[in-house]
């Protein structure tokens, strides 16, 4: 009878205890579980069994553990329990904190994450180990400029965002390139040795090696702009010399308001030199798919500096040109009379001879008011229909779009630049009118991202790019007498000036 009694007991104690141990299994069933309880109103049930799981060392696994934290947060909520729902919150964001709230999640809680996610980007950056890292940990200088600081200041381009912060030097050119910034006192040709990126993809130009910075972007669509001072070449490669900038856009729900899955930013301006703007960008998102659009087109007259002697066409100004001195040969004199077959004798010149060898040639008056109106006529030329000039206009467009679903999206991007050549040129070389400096940028980006574990992520990311001169690019190059192009072998035949 006691070895039946203990038996007994021995087997009740075998099954209470397995029992207890199928309780205590965390999994997928679990969430399943707690989520049933949390619509039919269970909340603090919904809690209970969740905080049971939630600190165990064998409970959750990764993604559980995020949907253990949204259910939890959730349930707080819906208690008025807002302190531990934004506690579970932050929970999530530590884990992912890339995580997007779906459709059906009550309105308070998307509310709720959006709100923590804006105050902690504050201090999180992902440019410096291409991570998302607290910017007091980060092992290098880095700047944050937020959209918030976009407004409040006035921002209109890229530019002006640079000139305000230190350790950059903006020398304004207004013409095929904008505007170069100088980072960290180091003064090069253009702006090869600073690492530009959008969204984490580089932007230089893949011949120059430039960070191309014009109007081209809109700063209407920039989340937050991340600058890193100093070189980062260890991850970025040799064009991050003196430091990186890296444009953050916006995401489809920074454009799409709560409860919505639809949103359009329309953004415009007209100023002065005939400036004018537009910039638009549509965001859809719905479950796990989501996607954003944006395009913008800028257009300029930009500054007339025509009244400036350097622009001004004036052909006066050749009247103090010393044509003698440019014109005139005094060595290989025979060579030059025999290679071009010139006549012994001729009104624009006059030829030295020593012992029946002719040793200079050197222009007679009329030969020197001869060049000096052929070079004067130059300044009438018509060129595709436009009398020679300055002027200086801009024409800038951008295409940007991106889809998302889940951790894999898809982005695609067109640049189209016009510009004119500003005062890179003067009217004594150049008909300013007739320079363009058109490059097309294309590329298209794929990426994927996978957050493992904790302390695990998958991260690839392929990029495609296209970079070219349009065929209607061009530089108008004045060649005439003053310049060397035309010589006395040209003057004798009245050989008119032009552009190539």
């Amino acid at each position: 009878m006691i070895k039946h009694c203990i038996i007994g007991i021995i087997g009740l104690l075998l099954l209470t205890a397995t029992n207890i141990q199928a309780q205590e299994i965390c999994n997928t069933t679990t969430i399943t579980e707690a989520e049933n309880l949390y619509n039919i109103g269970r909340f603090n049930e919904c809690i209970s069994k969740l905080a049971n799981c939630i600190d165990k060392a064998n409970g959750f696994n990764y993604e559980d553990k995020i949907q253990a934290y949204r259910l939890l947060s959730m349930s707080y909520l819906a208690i008025d329990s807002t302190d531990l729902a934004d506690e579970s919150i932050r929970q999530i964001l530590i884990l992912n904190n890339d995580f997007t709230s779906d459709s059906r999640d009550p309105e308070r809680f998307r509310y709720e994450l959006n709100k923590i996610r804006s105050s902690q980007h504050i201090n999180i950056v992902s440019s410096v180990s291409k991570k998302a890292e607290d910017i007091r940990r980060t092992p290098a200088t880095i700047n944050v400029i937020t959209k918030d600081d976009i407004i409040k200041r006035g921002y209109t381009d890229l530019i002006e965002v640079l000139a305000d912060l230190p350790g950059f030097d903006i020398s304004m050119l207004y013409g095929v390139n904008y505007a170069n910034a100088y980072q960290r006192g180091l003064r090069t040709t253009t702006m090869e040795k600073t690492l530009l990126l959008i969204d984490g993809v580089e932007e230089n130009d893949l011949w120059t090696n430039t960070a191309d910075i014009s109007r081209q972007y809109p700063v209407t669509n920039i989340k937050r702009i991340e600058v890193i001072y100093g070189p980062a070449s260890t991850m970025y490669g040799p064009n991050a010399f003196v430091g990186v900038i890296n444009v953050i856009t916006k995401e489809p729900e920074d454009i799409i308001k709560q409860g919505k899955n639809f949103g359009v930013h329309l953004n415009a301006g007209y100023g002065s030199y005939n400036s004018k703007y537009a910039d638009v960008t549509v965001a859809y998102k719905k479950n796990i798919f989501s996607a954003i659009f944006t395009a913008r087109h800028y257009s300029s007259d930009r500054h007339d500096m025509s009244s400036q002697s350097f622009f001004d066409y004036d052909p006066s100004v050749y009247d103090g040109v010393n044509y003698k001195s440019i014109m005139d040969i005094k060595t290989n004199a025979q060579t030059y009379i025999n290679t071009n077959n010139l006549p012994s004798s001729h009104p624009y010149y006059t030829i030295y001879s020593t012992a029946g060898v002719a040793d200079s040639i050197v222009l007679t008056q009329a030969g020197i008011n001869a060049a000096r109106n052929l070079d004067k006529s130059a300044y009438n030329k018509i060129i595709d229909g436009k009398k020679v000039g300055f002027a200086n206009p801009t024409s800038l467009t951008l295409i940007n779009g991106k889809i998302n679903v889940g951790g894999f999206s898809i982005s695609m991007q067109h640049i189209f630049k016009n510009e004119a050549a500003g005062a890179l040129y003067t009217d004594l070389g150049y008909a300013i009118n007739n320079v363009y400096w058109i490059p097309k940028r294309t590329s298209i980006t794929v990426k994927y991202d996978k957050k493992i574990s904790n302390k695990l992520s998958f991260s690839s990311l392929s990029n495609y790019r296209i970079h070219g001169i349009d065929n209607d690019t061009r530089v108008a190059a004045l060649y005439n007498y003053s310049r060397k192009n035309l010589g006395i072998k040209d003057l004798i035949k009245d050989s008119t000036p032009g552009y190539n």
